[in-house]
């Protein structure tokens, strides 16, 4: 594929460790992966933004407590965050960016552990 095909940005894509003051950016990431499912629900604002808060602590806890050692990742796309990156170990990731989870082979990303 060329730079000038379908992703000609696709170079701009960077990844940078995760640091307690993401917690806001982490959380914004996870409730726009469940934005459409919380359009349908008939709750307020206010009890849409529990849930979603109680559900992203305890996947975010799930995932730290099962791989205290993983590297946590923000993935950038022209320094504009769009996603996380959760590295368990040299052969698998999580990629958790809006609506996807991905387990995917980690190799080609090892330069940026």
């Amino acid at each position: 594929m060329t730079r000038s095909g379908p992703y000609p940005d696709r170079m701009s894509i960077t990844l940078r460790d995760t640091n307690p003051e993401d917690e806001a950016l982490l959380f914004k990431l996870y409730a726009s992966s469940r934005a459409e499912e919380m359009a349908l629900v008939p709750w307020t604002d206010e009890q849409r933004e529990a849930f979603l808060r109680m559900q992203f602590t305890a996947q975010d806890s799930y995932y730290r407590e099962k791989f205290p050692d993983a590297d946590y990742k923000v993935i950038l796309m022209k320094e504009t965050p769009v996603g996380r990156l959760y590295i368990p170990g040299p052969f698998l990731c999580l990629l958790l960016r809006r609506k996807f989870i991905y387990p995917i082979n980690c190799r080609s990303l090892a330069r940026h552990r």
